[in-house]
């Protein structure tokens, strides 16, 4: 199977431990949807950060991509 590119928005929130956790990844369709979709999650308020990111994977061979941020907003992890 042929490697596959998917734009995801990656949502954090911050625990009680006060840790960041993933509360959703959302898929998008292209990387001006998932920066603009990031921008509007940011906005909202709601979250401690979100990510819009690229990455390439070959699920049949369980071969991942690290990821390629396109956006971060607020408060994410370190790049790893």
């Amino acid at each position: 199977m042929a490697k596959e590119f998917k734009y995801l928005c990656q949502v954090y929130m911050q625990n009680s431990k006060g840790q960041l956790v993933i509360d959703q990844t959302i898929e998008c369709r292209s990387e001006l949807a998932a920066e603009m979709r990031a921008e509007k999650i940011w906005q909202s308020g709601n979250y401690a950060g979100v990510d819009a990111l690229l990455i390439g994977a070959d699920p049949e061979q369980g071969d991942y991509d690290a990821p390629v941020f396109i956006t971060r907003l607020g408060n994410v992890p370190d790049e790893e």
